[in-house]
């Protein structure tokens, strides 16, 4: 390119687009030898062409990396204030600090005004002189709080002015334009780096309005791990006898999350009277983790007494079941049902109940009607088809079968106990040999499993299929 432009050739503008040029291409050692080389043939077509030669010659001399010459240059000449900032963001754009810096300070020198400032904050930045940089930076960050924040949050962490930056983050926190989620995400920086103390101050001031399930109690739930120290505890204790009834469970159940079961227990003990059903359901629940079941029996037993909302009959029933207590389970769901005949999960869960205890007249009631509404189930179908077989009504219990398995084969994975009634339904549709398949890969998959083999047999003996069971006897 250099052996065939001549620049006499070329008009004031037109020069400087073709230095662009050579800047836009990153070859500036190029362009510097082709001014250079004419320069002198172009030195008498004027003073601006001369002036526009040395502005060319300065901007490809910084970008070429010259700093001494281009730094010498700054210092001596008298220079528009257009150019020396073009010499700084030529600078900039190179990765030239040194000479970015010295750009800065003489525009700063020359012309001291905000904008100034800001460059020359920049290249002391840009040169790692944070120090040099921090009085301009506090003094931009004070005129423009939203613009310098994070650099001069940055700066004071790089410096290990850790008081300082702390005392900035909480006026950031603090101030009343700052709204939650910005308060949040500070207390989550102050934690990402490392002010644990202080990011925990920050979420107790955050915490100090806000519920027991909020994100912010979570953090400090988090923060302090499964034994906080006592003056967690105490915080925890202080908003629940400071919270409104309502609110009161949710922080009876942060207490549990940090192992204060017995504290819990206590204090909903000592305001029975007043405790709320959210509350009771808190004892409740610590009753079955503890297996506690006369008092989880005596008091759930209180409670459905007066208790007719259905979802917490269906909790209470639930909570009956996993502590093993079927009087209670019974009793929630018998008051749930008739408090609300249509509510399906009801029908399907006593439904089953029912069919366990033998009471298989009102489960195939219960389990019809949660069919028949479009409840989906696949034990339930099966329990149906099970109690219309052991009536005879092998014609009616067919389609719960055929339903039932139809419903099984949309499973991805079964476990053990699935396979085996699968298999059962194959063998109650007459699919013997589908149903053996079953039973032989499972024994495959747990040679050892006597229980298994048992299970088999006593299915085919049950079902009149003795040939096969010797057979498979012989076979195993």
């Amino acid at each position: 390119m250099a052996g065939v432009l001549n620049l006499k050739d070329f008009t004031e503008n037109e020069q400087s687009a073709v230095a662009n040029l050579y800047l836009k291409l990153g070859k500036p050692e190029d362009g510097l030898r082709l001014f250079d080389r004419q320069r002198k043939l172009l030195k008498n077509q004027g003073d601006f062409t001369a002036d526009q030669l040395n502005g060319i010659h300065l901007l490809l001399a910084t970008a070429a990396g010259r700093a001494s010459e281009v730094i010498r240059l700054l210092r001596g000449g008298n220079l528009q204030r257009q150019l020396v900032t073009d010499v700084y963001y030529v600078a900039v754009d190179y990765n030239r600090p040194k000479i970015a810096l010295a750009a800065a300070e003489k525009l700063h020198q020359r012309f001291p005004d905000r904008q100034t400032l800001a460059l020359r904050t920049r290249a002391m930045l840009l040169n790692q002189k944070y120090r040099d940089a921090l009085p301009g930076l506090e003094k931009l960050h004070r005129q423009d709080p939203a613009a310098w924040e994070f650099t001069y949050s940055e700066t004071l962490e790089k410096l290990g002015k850790k008081q300082q930056l702390n005392e900035f983050w909480i006026r950031k926190a603090t101030a009343t334009d700052t709204g939650a989620k910005q308060k949040r995400d500070i207390a989550f920086l102050m934690l990402e780096k490392g002010y644990r103390k202080e990011a925990e101050n920050l979420f107790l001031k955050l915490a100090d309005k806000t519920e027991a399930d909020s994100q912010i109690v979570d953090q400090l739930m988090f923060l302090w791990g499964k034994r906080p120290r006592p003056e967690s505890l105490a915080w925890l204790e202080k908003r629940l006898y400071a919270a409104p009834a309502r609110d009161k469970a949710g922080w009876l159940k942060r207490l549990v999350e940090v192992g204060q079961q017995e504290t819990v227990l206590d204090y909903i003990e000592r305001h029975r009277k007043s405790a709320t059903p959210g509350m009771i359901d808190v004892m409740l629940e610590l009753l079955v983790e503890r297996r506690e079941k006369e008092r989880f029996t005596r008091i759930a037993g209180q409670e459905l007494e007066n208790e007719n909302s259905v979802p917490r009959l269906k909790k209470i029933a639930k909570l009956g079941t996993r502590l093993g207590v079927t009087k209670i389970t019974i009793s929630a769901y018998e008051k749930a049902y008739r408090s609300n005949p249509e509510d399906q999960e009801t029908l399907n869960e006593y439904g089953k109940i029912m069919y366990y205890q033998a009471n298989h007249e009102k489960a195939e009631t219960l389990l019809k009607k949660f069919v028949d509404s479009g409840g989906i189930d696949f034990l339930s179908t099966f329990f149906i088809g099970e109690i219309l077989w052991q009536k005879r009504y092998f014609n009616e219990a067919k389609p719960y079968y055929q339903k039932s398995e139809e419903l099984m084969s949309l499973m991805i994975v079964k476990n053990r106990s699935e396979r085996l009634l699968e298999a059962r339904i194959k063998l109650r549709l007459g699919k013997k040999e589908r149903a053996l398949s079953i039973y032989r890969e499972l024994r495959r998959q747990t040679p050892d499993d006597e229980g298994l083999k048992a299970d088999y047999l006593d299915l085919l003996l049950e079902l009149g299929y003795t040939e096969e069971a010797e057979r498979l006897l012989s076979d195993i």
